[in-house]
């Protein structure tokens, strides 16, 4: 944004918040954080009052579709994994909910160069480990609490143990199925995640691309941090973190 004032704290992980500008970049308005809908609407109301008093006139916006995706661009060979991530049922135990938070979800992005994808895949038949720092990688960056908020990756030194398997189940001609499998232990203060792994994978070795890709974490967490929202749900308690290849709109099935 061009001429924004200093409008986030300082030293924030965080730039989230209700922004509004010109369509050549010109800051008209907005505000760092959660904005309710009467602040949107006056703030909307404003930023258009601005920008016309520039003697700007109105015109059709461009039709093409942005991108819906966070992360890197999606490039051939690559994997771009979407994340979901939510508390799992506790059985008669009720979930503690706020006025905001009723059935909270969040989603997240996760990239795999063309070179970290190709170290998912193997010939073996028997179980076979993948690298530790692709691992470590994955798992100190996903598998954190962000269901009802933000949380910052994990620090190295929280992976505790932990790692993937990869193994090829099918060959049909070029195709391959893959089963993945593994656990992680991550502790930091007072946050816990303790997961298990389960997934399965399909890679076409002749369009050197994935064409399936599904992975949970599944385990109980605890402890609170980052802007995460657990100060009445400090647990432990079940969450999980689901991933999945994301098709971008082109190639969806």
């Amino acid at each position: 944004m061009k001429n924004a004032p200093k409008l986030w704290p300082k030293n924030t992980s965080t730039y989230q918040g209700f922004y509004l500008m010109s369509p050549t970049g010109d800051y008209l308005g907005g505000n760092f954080g959660i904005v309710r809908e009467e602040e949107a609407r006056n703030l909307m109301t404003t930023a258009l009052e601005k920008w016309k008093a520039t003697g700007a006139a109105m015109r059709t916006v461009s039709t093409n579709p942005p991108a819906l995706y966070g992360g890197n661009e999606p490039q051939p060979g690559s994997l771009k994994l979407q994340l979901a991530y939510r508390d799992l049922p506790r059985g008669d135990v009720e979930r503690p909910t706020t006025v905001y938070v009723q059935n909270p979800y969040n989603l997240g992005w996760f990239d795999f160069s063309k070179e970290e994808a190709r170290a998912l895949l193997t010939k073996s038949e028997e179980p076979v480990t993948i690298p530790h720092s692709l691992f470590a990688k994955m798992a100190t960056r996903t598998l954190k609490d962000a269901v009802r908020g933000q949380m910052s990756r994990w620090d190295s030194s929280a992976l505790h143990s932990g790692s993937l398997t990869t193994q090829r189940i099918l060959k049909a001609v070029s195709r391959s199925s893959y089963r993945l499998k593994g656990s992680v232990n991550l502790s930091e203060n007072e946050r816990r995640y303790e997961v298990q792994l389960l997934g399965k994978a399909v890679y076409d070795e002749r369009l050197q691309a994935f064409f399936e890709f599904e992975l949970v974490a599944v385990g109980q967490r605890s402890g609170k941090g980052g802007a995460n929202g657990r100060e009445n749900d400090l647990g432990p308690a079940p969450m999980g973190v689901a991933f999945k290849l994301y098709r971008s709109p082109k190639t969806s099935r």
